[in-house]
Order: C-alpha cells, then structure tokens, then sequence
C-alpha cells in the first residue's frame, strides 16, 4: 500500500462496484533555491518523493479513495524557483536596456 491507498478517517473503502477512476495530477513539490539546483527534479530523488507522497498525495488525492480508484503516477516536476528566477532575470534585463527619449 502506498499513501495513495489511504482512506482519509470517517470514509469507508469502496473497492467495490467503483464506476468511476481518477487520474491526480499532484502539485509540483520540488523547491530547490541552491544555485545549482536542476530545472527538473530526477524521477528517482527521494526527497522530492517523499514531500509528494507524504503531502499531496496523502492529503489530496486519498480523498477520492472511498469513492473511486486513484492513479497518482510520478512525472518530472519542475523546480518552483525556475519561475521566479526567469522572471528575475528578465526583469533585470529589461532594466538594462536603453530608453526611449
């Protein structure tokens, strides 16, 4: 069993007869500010695993356990600080550039 298959307390586990699947896409939790950091996050790293499974997964996608079977399949999260450092880096370009008079 993995944190998908919780059944969050106060539902019952309906495996049976479920007419429906869901397919959750979890939230990115790879959060690497080194400077070294990668833009994405390697399938196999188990810090970043471990705050998918032990969070979103746990507390989200568990939701829909009593009522449907879940698929929470790993991809390749961006890093949240690829976002803010483009724009950064974008912002001081455009502060460089020359103005108009």
């Amino acid at each position: 069993m993995d944190t998908s298959d919780k059944i969050p307390e106060g539902l019952n586990d309906e495996e049976t007869d479920k007419e429906a699947d869901v397919f959750f896409v979890h939230p990115t939790s790879y959060f690497d500010e080194a400077d070294t950091a990668s833009w994405n996050a390697w399938l196999s790293d188990p810090v970043v695993n471990g705050e998918t499974d032990y969070k979103s997964i746990l507390f989200q996608s568990s939701a829909f356990n009593g009522s449907c079977r879940v698929f929470a399949p790993r991809y390749r999260q961006a890093n949240m600080e690829v976002f803010t450092k483009w724009k950064r880096q974008k912002q001081q370009q455009h502060s460089t550039w020359p103005t108009a008079m």
